[in-house]
């Protein structure tokens, strides 16, 4: 790693910038002050070099924008060699931190690490990462299963991060009944008011109830080609289906073929309706698990 000063012209900013702030914060035009008495930061940001001569800050955004204002044409660089999933983890551990770090685009980012990782970075390496509990990230990735409407109250600070945490136990369709709660009510009162709904809708999903999933429509998505090409070389499944729907009619048996393969028959909805409701089972046991051991674990301690 070399401490080398670079023209201000050849910096690119971080991408993704995860912590923002004002050029008119007092704690800004301080720092803009000391720059200029020191002819430069005291503390060189780290970067990585890109093609063409140029460096993408990893992190010190702050003080690159305070060397432009404060006039000065070079800024010192520690320099350091990462590739692209190196970088974003990089990006994420120096923004865990700091309390000005917008946790919605900081989750995202969190789940992109685990994408550019092929989904197997484990939450214990990401707390690692972090400096984090475990817990802690798994609390940030929530924040993923927001809805639109929520991310943006809380990216304007109008919806406290602690209710947010909270709504993000509900399925997107069901957030919006409790989002004028989670603006207006305290966070301590709004967890209250949270359980209850979250044990509510918890029950009506053991109990089958899918419109508590907001699955009552379908987008047709495609069967996997290799499905579809079995079936055409030995067609098996649709004349089965077709000869039990009782179809004759060869447009019909066309549309139902179509339907079939872009899974919006009656059937495969019906299929991927259990799946669904198995799935968001099997998520509401594994949270009552884990609550249920750290409760254990609270009474042994005490």
């Amino acid at each position: 790693m070399t401490v080398t000063f670079v023209s201000v012209l050849q910096i690119d900013p971080p991408d993704p910038i995860l912590r923002r702030f004002s050029e008119s914060d007092v704690s800004f035009l301080e720092l803009v002050d000391q720059i200029k008495q020191h002819n430069g930061c005291l503390q060189a940001p780290p970067a990585r070099p890109r093609p063409g001569g140029r460096f993408q800050l990893n992190d010190g955004y702050r003080r690159y924008k305070a060397t432009l204002k404060a006039g000065l044409d070079k800024m010192p660089l520690r320099i350091v060699e990462l590739n692209d999933s190196e970088y974003l983890a990089a990006q994420i551990a120096c923004n865990s931190q700091h309390k000005e770090t917008n946790w919605i685009d900081f989750a995202q980012h969190l789940e992109r690490l685990r994408t550019l990782h092929n989904e197997e970075m484990t939450l214990s390496e990401m707390a690692t990462l972090c400096n984090k509990a475990t817990a802690w990230i798994r609390k940030i990735l929530s924040l993923n299963h927001l809805s639109e409407q929520v991310r943006i109250a809380v990216q304007r600070n109008e919806l406290p991060i602690g209710s947010a945490h909270w709504l993000a136990r509900l399925p997107l369709n069901e957030q919006g009944k409790y989002i004028a709660d989670a603006m207006t009510m305290p966070v301590a009162q709004f967890v209250r008011h949270m359980k209850h709904a979250v044990n509510d809708y918890r029950e009506a999903v053991k109990q089958g109830k899918l419109d508590r999933l907001g699955i009552d429509e379908f987008r047709p998505i495609m069967r996997d080609l290799r499905v579809i090409e079995a079936e055409l070389d030995t067609p098996t499944n649709l004349p089965v289906i077709i000869a039990a729907a009782e179809i004759e009619n060869p447009i019909e048996a066309a549309n139902f073929a179509l339907k079939w393969a872009f899974r919006v028959d009656d059937i495969s909805i019906a299929e991927r309706k259990e799946k669904m409701l198995n799935y968001e089972r099997q998520r509401i046991n594994d949270t009552e698990r884990r609550q249920h051991a750290r409760d254990q674990k609270r009474k042994s301690l005490t």
